[in-house]
């Protein structure tokens, strides 16, 4: 799901980009090719991204390489992960969910001359007229937008689905909301199903991993509060334990219908 719309996202920019499964074959790419930038996610299977990271500043200090910007992509919002990103010798954490504009400020900051290196790609906006990938459609952010229903444990005050958060991330373009969360709503129940299946086993490990990965994908696609719900119970596990958040895994799959509806509600209208 984040390596989808970590793809869209560049592809939308004009920026090409090769991207793999995990630490390990990251770390395989950088040392096979030449490159720019690293983009990492912090958790990757393997090799997460503060590995990946130390090793390449190793190699650049062993093998006299020139210094490459990396970026840090993270659903973390804990206190401490930015130290820690920058003590491994990333350049820069993005907080996901990551928007368009974000993305591409960050790009332009670290490596100035990717400017004229994009593709011309061409982009729909909102109201389907054509705009080249170096202009960012408007995102709204009136809070009229979101579709609010009833607060439930954990996300309590926020959106089962707010559309003006997913603009954010997508730029408003209507192609890209569309595959992001056609992918969200057929990955996210089996996600679901491993994270009640690891509650039930008292595995905090995995249930943390399940957590992170519904998270991360909820946030990026307008699920506000089963992203939050996840995020609770990510930093309880952490912790090794799943007594505290034990109630809501009896609401995951509840806030998902929640999203689903307001979701094919807003898309029937």
């Amino acid at each position: 799901m984040n390596q989808k719309v970590i793809r869209m996202l560049l592809d939308r920019l004009g920026y090409a980009a090769d991207i793999v499964e995990d630490g390990v074959l990251a770390l395989e790419a950088f040392r096979n090719n030449q490159y720019g930038m690293v983009l990492t996610d912090c958790h990757m299977p393997k090799m997460d991204g503060y590995a990946l990271t130390r090793q390449i500043r190793e190699d650049e200090k062993n093998k006299e390489l020139t210094r490459i910007p990396i970026v840090a992509l993270t659903a973390d919002a804990l206190i401490g992960v930015d130290e820690k990103c920058r003590e491994c010798g990333m350049d820069v954490s993005l907080k996901k969910p990551i928007s368009k504009q974000e993305l591409n400020t960050t790009i332009l900051k670290l490596l100035p001359q990717a400017s004229s290196l994009r593709r011309s790609a061409i982009v729909s906006d909102r109201t389907g007229k054509q705009n080249p990938a170096t202009e960012t459609p408007p995102s709204p952010q009136n809070d009229a937008d979101a579709e609010r229903l009833s607060s439930g444990s954990g996300g309590e005050g926020r959106a089962a689905f707010d559309i003006a958060y997913l603009n954010e991330v997508t730029g408003g373009d209507p192609d890209m909301t569309k595959i992001l969360v056609g992918s969200y709503i057929d990955t996210t129940p089996p996600l679901i199903d491993d994270l009640i299946a690891a509650f039930e086993a008292q595995n905090a490990d995995a249930a943390r991993e399940a957590a992170h990965a519904i998270k991360g994908a909820s946030f990026m696609s307008g699920a506000l509060r089963l992203g939050d719900i996840c995020q609770t119970i990510q930093e309880s596990a952490k912790n090794g334990d799943l007594g505290p958040v034990k109630g809501l895994k009896d609401t995951l799959h509840q806030e998902f219908e929640r999203f689903l509806k307001a979701w094919e509600s807003r898309a029937s209208g």
